[in-house]
This record gives structure tokens, C-alpha cells and sequence, in this order.
């Protein structure tokens, strides 16, 4: 880790910070490109009437408290589940989504609005 330098106004500031918010920004970047390029191929997945993707209330409650940010933990709690448990119906619905991550299940329920 280097050590703290001096910046115009006499504040320290962590080199390494600031290279982790370039990393950062150039992963955000990379994730809205994902997202264009998901679009295109999710475009065709399924049929417009297929809207719902055939997801149980509680699935589409699931992706709303991943879709809000909330880490498994906390999410598992709100539900009244184990963390595991939790993981497993998330990893069944990207699953069921062809979707790989979190992140893209986001951007895919974002886009095709399941909340």
C-alpha cells in the first residue's frame, strides 16, 4: 500500500484509493456496456407475452431486495431464510433468467422491468 501523499489543499490522499475509483469507474463503464450488449441478446429470449418469465412472488421478491442493494445477508433476514438458502433461490433464478451474476440479474430486471 503507499503511503498517503499531500494534495493541493494540505489533505492527505491514498494513492491506492484513488486508483480503486479508476477501477471502479472503468467497471461501471464496463457494466453499462454489459448491459446494452445483454439488451440486444436478451431482446429475443423470450416472447413479449412471457413478461412475467413464470417467477413465484417470492422469486420477484428476491430480486427486488438484490435490485435495492441489499448484501444476502440482510436480505436473508428480511425474508426469515439462511443465508445459503438465500443464495441457492438466487443461483435458481439467474438460472431460470440465463443470467450469470448478480449484476446482470440486476440490469436484467431493470430492463425488462420483473420489479
Amino acid at each position: 500500500m503507499s503511503a498517503p501523499s499531500s494534495s493541493n489543499r494540505g489533505v492527505p490522499v491514498d494513492r491506492d484509493l484513488i486508483v480503486n475509483s479508476r477501477a471502479y469507474d472503468w467497471s461501471a463503464s464496463l457494466a453499462m456496456k454489459k448491459a446494452t450488449t445483454m439488451r440486444d441478446a436478451t431482446s429475443s429470449l423470450v416472447d413479449a407475452g412471457e413478461k412475467d418469465f413464470h417467477l413465484t412472488p417470492f422469486e420477484r421478491r428476491i430480486i427486488a431486495l438484490t435490485v435495492a442493494g441489499y448484501s444476502p445477508g440482510e436480505s436473508a433476514k428480511r425474508l426469515g431464510i439462511s443465508v445459503p438458502r438465500f443464495k441457492s433461490h438466487l443461483s435458481r433464478i439467474c438460472d431460470k433468467l440465463c443470467v450469470s451474476n448478480s449484476l446482470e440479474l440486476i440490469l436484467f430486471a431493470v430492463y425488462r422491468q420483473l420489479i
